[in-house]
């Protein structure tokens, strides 16, 4: 398992995002969800993307966003699986909430 990420101090809500070969809406997505989490949610939140075996793009664009984006982090799994993923986010945290969301679905949950 692969990780990048920055020293951050322990958020109240841990959110995991799984993805598979997203390269198209990723970014966009995670910048979307970030603004709003930095400008409208109450609580310090941290979004962990953790690849699941991507065949495209999406790993470099995941790495990018963590080395560009407080508040965001990047894993990368050898295997598919959204249960492998979550579980691989949330261990070892110590957030008091966790939350997951599709990549997908930012756009119109947060829009």
């Amino acid at each position: 398992m692969e990780r990048a990420e920055a020293t951050e101090p322990t958020p109240v809500v841990d959110i995991a995002v799984p993805v598979h070969n997203e390269e198209g809406d990723l970014e966009r997505s995670v910048r979307r969800l970030r603004a709003y989490l930095d400008g409208r949610f109450p609580f310090s939140a941290r979004v962990t993307i953790v690849d699941n075996a991507s065949t495209d793009a999406t790993w470099a664009i995941v790495q990018r966003l963590a080395a560009e984006s407080q508040g965001v982090r990047a894993m990368r799994l050898p295997e598919k699986g959204r249960g492998r993923a979550l579980r691989a986010a949330w261990s070892g945290g110590r957030a008091a909430s966790r939350a997951a969301f599709r990549a997908w679905r930012f756009a119109r949950v947060v829009g």
